[in-house]
């Protein structure tokens, strides 16, 4: 999968909202992509946002690896997780910081182990250090998938409102 680099707008933000850059008349740069990638990247722990088939929404603290422009993460089978990502499969990924906004949706397609390659010795050497270890036959417990985005929101606390960005990168 060859990655996308998203086109750049600024966010629309209701005049209403204000953040500590309420009253800036001048919008900072847009972050390069490949900055923002970098983070999505850098990250440890992604919440992604699942929605049942009600409508209810799932949210989780999940590890995962940034991998030619998309999210690969892995959960259990058995996770409410994979039963809602099994009846619609979009989410939405929020990276921890409220102060360094980072926040994707995208469409998520299950992948074969074959299909990742060494997804799991990549994940095992970015999460060891978390206590992350390998058990035989995880893999088989394991649903991997791709989350590919097609939104992207970025800001600050900082310069909110006038650094909001989204990143669009078509359809996924």
């Amino acid at each position: 999968m060859i990655a996308k680099t998203p086109t750049a707008d600024r966010a629309g933000i209701d005049a209403g909202y204000q953040g500590r850059d309420g009253v800036s008349s001048t919008a900072p740069a847009v972050p390069a992509w490949d900055d923002v990638a970098a983070r999505l990247a850098a990250a440890k722990n992604y919440w992604v946002v699942t929605a049942a088939a009600d409508g209810r929404p799932c949210p989780r603290p999940l590890w995962g690896l940034w991998v030619d422009g998309a999210l690969v993460f892995t959960v259990l089978r058995s996770t409410r997780t994979a039963r809602n990502l099994a009846e619609n499969p979009f989410a939405t990924v929020h990276l921890e910081s409220a102060e360094q906004v980072l926040i994707m949706e995208g469409s998520v397609v299950e992948l074969s182990a074959e299909s990742v390659g060494d997804f799991f010795g990549a994940w095992l050497a970015k999460y060891a250090a978390e206590g992350a270890v390998a058990s035989e036959g995880v893999e088989l417990d394991r649903m991997i998938y791709r989350l590919t985005p097609r939104l992207a929101h970025t800001w600050t606390l900082n310069h909110f409102p006038s650094d909001a960005v989204r990143w669009n990168f078509g359809e996924s």
